[in-house]
């Protein structure tokens, strides 16, 4: 699907959630700006808001939502942060029980991409950012790292809010992200059919390793799944910016700054293709595909897309409770390698 038509499902999904916002409570987001979202959803929508210390795997965003309880916990973090993770959760729980948004959700053209997550996010930044705050940053500085950062200190977004928001302009696939001293994602959001980045996976061998010690770059370079392999090289434009973060905006092509774009393969990929395992949730590179059903095999666990059913060990993660192949869990960590 190309990544036009992706932002527009994203952005009319999110709308379907919004108008059942809009039914429930219609000063939702005069009380939001107001008085932030907590009270705004414990309030209007008497759906308890709790916060918690740690993490809980499963969404984009640091939080979860209880589908049966209804009720709604975020992770303790900055207030721009916390704001944008509970309308994301909010938008779960609307969208559960919303007939439309459920059937559209059926009816959408089956992608790698998680639909409902992309409506979750795309809510929850149209809430917190509308055009009329954003057109003007974009204009002044453009769809760069420089307009990232200069996007999170025109507004009281999170910077969360603000990635999504620009993932939803950019003209070819790619990310907005945001990492860490540590070299750490904290977090992206991406346009098009890019595979997702995991949250808190290492991005020092990426492009983040290139600039520890400079303020920033701008050129070719790449980002790192959670399985420690590579995305393809990419136009990238990093730049160090508040909070001590890296702001990073990077795309395949249609870059929003002026580069030479000469296409380019990523050094020894020349004879491998992209693939993704559903078993053990990650993208990977082979150069063979099965003879049997013509699907690329994933080697670290032997799977590719025949009905035989692979004989992998398997283990259940403590943290996001998915039952994972036991290569993915290191030494005796009873937590696997996208949790830890």
């Amino acid at each position: 699907m190309d990544t036009s038509a992706w932002g527009r499902r994203a952005r009319a999904h999110a709308a379907m959630l919004t108008t059942a916002l809009d039914a429930q409570a219609p000063t939702f987001s005069q009380v939001l700006a107001e008085r932030g979202a907590q009270i705004a959803i414990t309030d209007l929508l008497n759906i308890p808001v709790f916060v918690s210390k740690s993490a809980s795997p499963g969404c984009s965003v640091a939080g979860s939502c209880d589908l049966t309880a209804r009720t709604i916990t975020v992770v303790r973090a900055s207030s721009g942060r916390m704001r944008f993770t509970a309308l994301h959760e909010l938008a779960h729980l609307l969208g559960d029980l919303d007939g439309d948004f459920q059937d559209a959700l059926a009816s959408a053209p089956q992608t790698k991409r998680d639909d409902e997550e992309d409506a979750c996010e795309a809510f929850a930044a149209r809430l917190l950012l509308p055009d009329s705050a954003i057109d003007p940053v974009l204009a002044a500085h453009g769809l760069n790292a420089r307009g990232f950062i200069a996007l999170t200190e025109a507004t009281t977004a999170s910077r969360e809010a603000s990635a999504v928001a620009l993932a939803h302009r950019m003209e070819a696939p790619g990310y907005v992200a945001l990492i860490d001293e540590d070299l750490n994602l904290r977090f992206a959001a991406r346009s098009g059919d890019a595979f997702p980045l995991a949250r808190g996976s290492a991005q020092g061998a990426g492009v983040a390793g290139t600039v520890r010690e400079i303020r920033g770059t701008r050129g070719r370079g790449q980002l790192v799944y959670g399985s420690g392999a590579r995305t393809d090289e990419m136009y990238v434009d990093a730049r160090w910016g508040t909070g001590n973060l890296l702001y990073v905006v990077a795309t395949v092509d249609s870059p929003g700054w002026e580069v030479l774009q000469i296409p380019r393969r990523t050094p020894g990929r020349a004879n491998l293709q992209e693939g993704w395992c559903e078993n053990c949730r990650e993208p990977f590179f082979a150069a063979h595909r099965c003879a049997n059903c013509g699907e690329l095999k994933h080697q670290a666990c032997g799977r590719c897309g025949c009905d035989v059913t692979v004989s992998t060990p398997q283990r259940v993660c403590r943290e996001c409770n998915f039952e994972r192949p036991a290569h993915m869990f290191a030494g005796g960590s009873a937590a696997c390698t996208e949790c830890t």
